[in-house]
């Protein structure tokens, strides 16, 4: 209406002009919601790589335009060359011409960690369109990584805890015959009992238990598993190390966007350290609230 009042019917929409919007708009949803959640800073992003990506695939592979088929094999060919290293795990044909980050992406925390949130969990692996033997063949190697990453933590901790003790004992063997001191340490009957966090319980819950009880939570809290840390020792112990990563560097960059406010020319003389605190401050001020 208002372009026919303006006398501007060449500028009115015709029913392909529309279609060809809506083609548009249907292509690029979903890169715009995986641009929004890599880049969040609230929740642990790395977790939602893998996801992403399979979705964004499954649903270009999918989906059938009239107008811009080109663009939909263009931009399907631009992510399968790209996150080839990924792909290839979940048997999907890539191209040969790759990128050279692509392999990056064979790692295996872009597995792990959709595992671990409680978010998806195993879920992200039903509208992905994979057959079922290759969706079982993932859930078993996924399982398998959680459990050869968290034996592997755990024999450097205690490798770490055993070298820690005889360190200790060690300190306290030559305090205890070491004329200088004047008085001899007294042997204990029951030493561990002075050092109640070195207490092992003989029962422990095994990674696969963990697994198969997160796999039932209702709830899904992004940060679930670190919330319930103490039901899921193994698992919120991988998460708390694997959920530090960021999926993109766009956190980081705006926390010296935040720095480039703050200096100001009449603010010039501001020192390393006040620079610092001030970003902390202005980047946390949710907090403080």
């Amino acid at each position: 209406m208002i372009l026919n009042d303006l006398k501007k019917p060449e500028l009115i929409l015709s029913s392909t002009d529309k279609t060809v919007l809506m083609e548009f708009i249907q292509l690029l949803e979903l890169f715009e919601e995986a641009t929004i959640d890599a880049q969040g800073e609230n929740h642990a992003t790395i977790s939602c790589v893998a996801p992403c990506i399979l979705s964004i695939v499954h649903s270009l592979n999918s989906k059938k335009c009239d107008h811009l088929e080109n663009m939909r094999v263009s931009l399907l060919s631009s992510m399968k060359a790209r996150f080839s290293g990924l792909l290839r795990q979940f048997a999907i044909d890539v191209p040969n011409d790759q990128y050279v980050m692509a392999e990056r992406f064979a790692d295996p925390i872009f597995l792990l960690t959709p595992t671990l949130d409680a978010r998806f969990k195993f879920h992200w692996l039903n509208d992905i369109g994979l057959l079922d033997d290759i969706k079982r063949n993932i859930v078993e190697k996924i399982k398998k990584l959680i459990s050869l990453v968290d034996s592997q933590d755990t024999r450097r901790d205690i490798e770490k805890e055993t070298l820690t003790d005889t360190n200790k004992e060690q300190q306290t063997s030559d305090a205890a015959y070491s004329p200088v001191c004047g008085k001899r340490k007294l042997s204990k009957l029951f030493p561990y009992l002075e050092n109640p966090s070195k207490r092992i319980l003989n029962i422990k819950s095994t990674v696969s238990e963990e697994l198969e009880n997160f796999g039932k939570e209702q709830r899904m809290d992004n940060d679930l598993i670190l919330t319930k840390h103490q039901s899921y020792p193994h698992l919120s112990k991988l998460a708390l190390k694997y959920f530090t990563v960021p999926a993109t560097s766009a956190p980081i960059e705006r926390i010296f966007s935040q720095s480039g406010f703050i200096i100001r020319p009449h603010r010039s003389k501001l020192s390393a350290s006040t620079l610092c605190v001030l970003t902390f401050l202005k980047c946390n001020n949710d907090l403080l609230e």
